[in-house]
């Protein structure tokens, strides 16, 4: 059964430039600046499904108890492609989680952010000595033969999360993803919403809070939007990013890039669960009565016929 859902480190949720949007053709060094962050990294990481397997291995070491004091966290490659993939995976989809963990085991990152252990802003909570992942034992037994990747689908692999992501989560410095919203959506409108839930809220009254983002140049690297040749097609493809995940998650009742006194800002509204609730048996009467109506006998006939 796929997590209902994941945690992600909140400096990795909100890293500018970390997560690509799109391939990967060249692993190189580089650095970040976004809001309230800068990030060094020894290459970028792939959005789908990097982000998601590292969530997904802090999940299973979050919610395993005793809580390992060493940062082990124990699954199957089966288990972990299972839930990626929603379905029985085959050789091809255990090998792409098995690059994805390389991958973050290869990364090596300087992150200056918020420090959930002391509670101070924009101190460096991981150096360039420090990858996100230590260890696969399984993978490292195997070594490069992908044919024999097929052998370890029931294999438990041991994933050492690194100490400096260990003591942030220990420390609650996580933000909560929901696993099928984060599996559906990808490119711009995954990496926004990740962002987004990293981002604080305020009240608005009516059972709905916001938060608006002013576009400048650390926004739209920490958005993901910060590869376009023009300030305006950034915005273009990020209201277009904020429509789909309108779409996506019911929680959010509109993500959309509008004008400000300030600037240009992206602004996303969230419906509480009780206005959910009331909005879904609103729509649920609605239907009903469309249902009832001449205009639904209609529909119906053309339906059977």
């Amino acid at each position: 059964m796929p997590p209902r859902q994941v945690r992600a480190e909140t400096n990795l949720a909100r890293a500018p430039g970390l997560w690509a949007t799109g391939p990967v053709q060249l692993q190189l060094p580089f650095e970040a600046q976004g809001v309230g962050q800068l990030v060094r990294a020894s290459g970028r990481l792939r959005l789908t499904p990097d982000l998601d397997v590292l969530a997904w291995v802090a999940e299973r070491w979050l919610s395993t108890p005793p809580l390992d004091p060493e940062g082990w966290s124990r699954f199957t490659l089966h288990d972990l492609a299972s839930d990626l993939y929603r379905s029985d995976p085959g050789r091809t989809e255990r090998r792409h989680v098995r690059r994805s963990i390389e991958r973050l085991m290869s990364c090596l990152v300087t992150v200056e952010g918020f420090d959930s252990e002391t509670g101070r802003q924009g101190v460096a909570v991981a150096t360039t000595s420090a990858p996100i992942l230590v260890l696969i034992s399984d993978l490292e037994r195997v070594g490069p033969d992908a044919r024999k990747v097929g052998s370890l689908r029931g294999s438990t692999f041991r994933v050492q999360l690194a100490p400096w992501l260990r003591a942030q989560l220990a420390a609650g410095g996580y933000t909560y993803l929901d696993w099928r919203v984060l599996r559906e959506l990808d490119g711009l409108a995954k990496r926004a919403w990740v962002y987004l839930q990293a981002e604080r809220f305020k009240p608005t009254g009516e059972g709905r809070s916001a938060t608006a983002i002013g576009l400048g140049a650390p926004a739209l690297a920490s958005l993901g939007a910060d590869g376009y040749a023009r300030h305006r097609d950034a915005r273009t493809y990020l209201a277009r990013a904020g429509e789909r995940i309108a779409a996506v998650d019911d929680r959010f009742e509109s993500v959309t890039v509008e004008r400000r006194p300030g600037g240009w800002a992206l602004v996303a509204v969230k419906l509480d669960a009780a206005e959910r609730r009331r909005l879904e048996r609103e729509r649920e009467r609605v239907r009903a009565a469309i249902a009832a109506s001449p205009l639904g006998e209609g529909l119906d006939f053309i339906r059977r016929t």
